[in-house]
């Protein structure tokens, strides 16, 4: 309270007996580091500096970051020099979050080389601050920092995607998902500072980091020489993602050397060089890439070559690809959950964008017929597990982080879906399209009244024929007879209905990442 009455008044000749009390806290009792940091905020900036960016503590410093942060001061650009990796990923908290500090953006972006191993918090904003400056150092820095192999791949994967993104203007922050406009920059300056490490990037053993430099590399306009790249995609023993950069990275203007390399991977024993070698055909050589589709879905054995080729007919626009379109959507009425000929349930995403907005309808009809959760059944397989995984942990609106744990990360307000999988794709689905249907015990709450008064809102964790046992938010366990009950609410899940939040192909990724959890 005393705390609190100092920033109240605006006393600056305490901050001494506040800096006191902040060290002997330690950052100990949450609520008395934040009475210290409002606190803090009577006095100037200056002041707190002179006082707190030197202190022994780095409980004092810790807190001096939160108040430059609510002074909005640039001053919180020192504290990205200090020791303690917390103090200094508060300080680029304080810099980069709402309402952001912009006087410090170029000390925060230059922790990417003073810092390169800071939080992972720190390092996702300095390369924000990098992507926002957007001139030639910022870009240079980039490319530097996605050089560094000491740095966890992700983040250098970020690095580039800021690169990726350099000439293109985009409304939501990219750490946090705020609105803050980011202005498109000068496309030259990124491919200048990127040139040199394009080749050795595109080639990293890693692939996620591979993957990402080719993406950066085309879309800043990086081509390496034409006759390596189509050597580099006929190569059988070249790892597959390398060769189908390679093939991508082959120019539209070069049109025989891409017909040429294209058409022979058209055979190629590995089903995703097939299928992006298809991809790259369909404009040019459609009549080619509709006897490889007809082929691929008789043949194939993996699912994702299927639904590429179910796509390329639905890019086809001739009278022979809606034939096969619509034979698939016959077999797919006739019963959604069963493969056919040249059907299985997880091409139905992509059957229902391939056909015509009449047939597509249809198939949307017989998915209702299946029952409450039919509409969603398009969703219940055919994902991509490594791209739910990006679900699960990144998604802004569905936070399955914020609520659920997987081995030692997330949270336990929900059930722990370590091993989800042992229960099965339906369950899976099921819970996270209508989470109302099974809750799993101790997370449905519920609300029973006795019949002497008393009320118990809490989370049901077992009933029987004689007793309620709940779980109280203390972790501790209550009982009560059910004969002692008067009312009582059913126990409800939390949890909202995915199939409302996520996208259709969202949905599909994150049960394919959950069924693959044993």
């Amino acid at each position: 309270h005393a705390a609190t009455a100092i920033w109240k008044t605006g006393d600056a000749t305490a901050i001494d007996a506040v800096i006191k009390l902040l060290e002997e806290n330690n950052n100990q009792d949450a609520y008395l580091r934040h009475a210290g940091v409002l606190a803090l905020t009577a006095a100037p900036a200056e002041v707190i500096a002179e006082k707190a960016l030197t202190h022994k503590s780095p409980a004092v410093r810790l807190a001096a970051a939160v108040a430059f942060r609510r002074l909005n001061s640039p001053l919180a650009a020192e504290l990205l020099k200090d020791e303690d990796p917390q103090v200094v990923a508060e300080a680029a908290h304080a810099i980069h979050d709402d309402p952001a500090i912009e006087a410090a953006y170029p000390a925060l972006a230059a922790l990417l080389n003073e810092k390169p191993n800071a939080t992972p918090p720190a390092i996702r904003r300095a390369i924000a601050a990098n992507r926002r400056i957007g001139n030639a150092s910022a870009a240079q820095t980039l490319t530097t920092f996605a050089m560094r192999e000491e740095v966890a791949a992700d983040l250098r994967v970020a690095a580039l995607e800021a690169l990726t993104s350099w000439d293109t203007a985009f409304n939501t922050d990219p750490v946090d998902g705020r609105h803050h406009p980011y202005p498109a920059a000068d496309k030259t300056v990124a491919s200048s500072a990127f040139a040199a490490a394009a080749s050795v990037l595109q080639s990293h053993s890693e692939k996620s980091i591979a993957t990402a430099a080719a993406a950066t590399a085309k879309q800043l306009g990086i081509v390496a020489d034409e006759s390596s790249l189509a050597k580099q995609a006929l190569d059988p023993k070249a790892d597959t993602a390398t060769r189908i950069r390679a093939l991508q990275s082959l120019s539209p203007k070069h049109e025989k050397l891409l017909k040429e390399t294209a058409t022979q991977l058209l055979k190629d024993k590995t089903s995703a060089v097939r299928a992006a070698a298809a991809n790259a055909l369909a404009t040019s050589e459609p009549a080619m890439v509709l006897e490889y589709a007809k082929e691929a879905l008789k043949t194939s054995k993996e699912l994702s070559e299927k639904q590429n080729a179910v796509r390329l007919l639905g890019s086809i626009k001739n009278d022979e690809a809606l034939i096969l379109l619509r034979d698939i959507l016959k077999q797919a009425v006739t019963n959604p959950k069963e493969s056919a000929t040249a059907y299985e349930p997880g091409l139905l995403l992509e059957l229902l964008a391939a056909l015509p907005i009449e047939d597509a309808g249809k198939l949307k009809a017989a998915l209702e017929k299946l029952g409450a959760t039919g509409t969603y059944f398009a969703s219940f397989d055919g994902g991509d597990p490594v791209a739910g995984e990006k679900v699960f942990n990144e998604h802004l609106a569905a936070q399955c982080i914020a609520c659920h744990r997987i081995g030692d990360q997330g949270s336990e307000v929900g059930p722990p879906l370590t091993d989800i999988a042992k229960k099965g794709r339906d369950y899976i689905f099921e819970s996270l399209v209508a989470p109302q249907a099974k809750i799993t015990p101790g997370y449905g709450l519920m609300t029973l009244t006795t019949k002497s008064g008393s009320s118990i809102a809490s989370a049901l964790k077992e009933e029987t024929e004689t007793a309620v046992t709940l779980i109280l938010p203390d972790k501790t366990e209550t009982t009560v007879k059910v004969s002692d009950i008067a009312t009582r609410t059913q126990p409800i899940s939390t949890m909202p209905p995915m199939g409302n939040i996520l996208s259709a192909n969202e949905l599909r990724d994150i049960i394919a990442y959950l069924t693959g959890k044993k």
